[in-house]
Parts: structure tokens; C-alpha cells; sequence
């Protein structure tokens, strides 16, 4: 749905691309600044701006990606239960001792 939108050009998704796109520039501005106002040359800055604008869109793609793994990560481990072989109550991985049994697993 999401790429049917982008490229119909559809408002919402310009307009959250735009607002990306500024909030990207005034980052890349404020880290040049920083860097001048910690005493690096004009160059070393502009190197700084180019830097976050050329790297901000990739590392935006990377956080959302990496947070979506961890998240499904996180689920699969909460799923996963076993059976206790005595009284089959269930029970956590890692688990010692059965909690309605009260035996060893």
C-alpha cells in the first residue's frame, strides 16, 4: 500500500518526506555548527553537513529495520512454553523447577 502511495505521489507520504527531508537538513546544520563551534575548519563542517545528508536516509531505513527484528524477536521468545513431563503445567525456557509441582525439570 505504502509503495502504491509513494508512487502515485500521494499528499500525506510527500508531505512526511518533506518534513524528513527539512528535519534532516536542519541536523546536518547543527552538526556543522557544532563542529566549527568545537574548532575544526570550514572544511572539516562542510564535510560534516554533506556527511548527514548523504547517511541520515540510510541510517533512518537501518533503525526501522533493526527495531522491527528485535520486536519479532522479543515475541517469538515470549511464545515459546513448554510442558512440564509431571504434571504438564506450562513453564518457561530456562525455568529449574516446575511451579505448580514443585519437581526439578
Amino acid at each position: 500500500m505504502v509503495n502504491q502511495q509513494l508512487l502515485n505521489g500521494s499528499p500525506e507520504v510527500m508531505m512526511i518526506l518533506f518534513v524528513l527531508s527539512i528535519a534532516v537538513s536542519l541536523i546536518a546544520v547543527l552538526v556543522a555548527l557544532d563542529s566549527q563551534d568545537r574548532g575544526k575548519s570550514k572544511t572539516h563542517s562542510i564535510l560534516w553537513f554533506f556527511a548527514i545528508q548523504l547517511f541520515a536516509p540510510a541510517a533512518l531505513v537501518y533503525l526501522a529495520v533493526r527495531n522491527r527484528g528485535k520486536a519479532q524477536a522479543r515475541n517469538a521468545k515470549a511464545i515459546e512454553t513448554f510442558n512440564c513431563p509431571y504434571c504438564n503445567a506450562p513453564y518457561h525456557e530456562g525455568d529449574r523447577m516446575c511451579s505448580q509441582c514443585g519437581r526439578i525439570l
